[in-house]
């Protein structure tokens, strides 16, 4: 047992400089581990307890990760997966199962601008890579990933968080939807809830069903995002939420009675309204300068692991 143990994040650690230097830790000659931190610091901040059991792998060529699990106060995570050596090669695959209460702090604890405000997050999935555990890069890792984010909010509409996720350009795509919903859109971004699955392969990210609900308005996404290249080749489709549009425009017109007429208009036609509201966005090109581009009636879809565009 170790009573506690500090890392910081931006420093490299001893196993990933002997592996750049071409001293490659062999996973098979490792012996099992049973490991418990009572308190870990990452960038002078505490995560929690640490629990890491490993053993030796079926055929004696790695390591299998029987348990990584964290418990602190305001993340856990469980992960398990194997570490193996494949002659020249290292393989390492893993299974992830994260849940944090505060998104934005987690992210300011692990050395990232705080540019998200609260959140409750889970992520799961699974991801691999032909390196050490120590070497994860952009470039290498495949896998898919599950999202789901609930109430919380964009402080600044920067690229950075998009970054983070390698899914949405928050500041031009906003730019834009600012033009076009000004109403909506011009007190930032909070939102209810944020969802999707993620495929990375090759340096990108696939996505067909990224859905953001926020009070004001629906976004929902599919497209490429290129992680290595960093550039986006995706469609966006915003939806204003109807009820908080008529019942405001009601009120503008004609005070509580109109009001009242937007409300019962929005029940009474909500799909309706919603459909003829719907506004589709092409988005194309580098992340911090893409091509927004109003589509009219065909969409364009990204497939999976194709850069290209085909229409429905």
């Amino acid at each position: 047992d170790k009573a506690q143990i500090t890392l910081k994040s931006e420093s490299e650690t001893e196993a990933k400089k002997e592996n750049k230097a071409g001293k490659k830790i062999n996973p098979a000659k490792l012996p099992a581990v049973s490991l418990i931190v009572k308190n870990l610091i990452i960038n002078d901040e505490p995560f929690g307890k640490l629990l890491l059991e490993t053993t030796q792998a079926g055929a004696r060529n790695g390591i299998k990760i029987e348990t990584l699990f964290l418990t602190g106060d305001n993340l856990q995570a469980d992960i398990s997966g194997q570490w193996l050596n494949l002659g020249d090669l290292q393989k390492t695959d893993l299974i992830i199962d994260l849940n944090s209460q505060d998104l934005g702090k987690t992210l300011k604890q692990l050395g990232y601008a705080e540019q998200i405000h609260k959140g409750q997050a889970e992520i799961s999935g699974q991801l691999n890579w032909l390196e050490s555990p120590f070497n994860l890069e952009k470039s290498n890792v495949s896998g898919q990933l599950d999202l789901e984010i609930e109430d919380g909010r964009f402080l600044e509409l920067e690229p950075g968080v998009g970054r983070i996720l390698g899914i949405l350009n928050i500041a031009a795509i906003s730019r834009r939807l600012t033009l076009d919903f000004s109403d909506l859109f011009k007190d930032g971004f909070t939102f209810d809830e944020i969802t999707g699955n993620f495929t990375f392969d090759d340096g990108n990210a696939y996505t067909e069903d990224l859905t953001i609900k926020s009070p004001s308005a629906l976004l929902e996404l599919k497209g490429r995002t290129g992680i290595v290249t960093q550039d986006y080749d995706q469609v966006i489709t915003v939806t204003p939420s109807v009820q908080s549009s008529l019942t405001i425009a009601g009120a503008v017109a004609g005070g509580p009675a109109g009001a009242a007429i937007g409300f019962v208009a929005q029940k009474l036609i909500g799909d309706e309204v919603d459909k003829i509201a719907r506004t589709r966005y092409r988005v194309k090109g580098p992340w911090d300068k893409p091509e927004i581009t109003k589509l009219k009636k065909t969409v364009p879809v990204v497939e999976n692991k194709d850069n290209s565009l085909n229409f429905e």
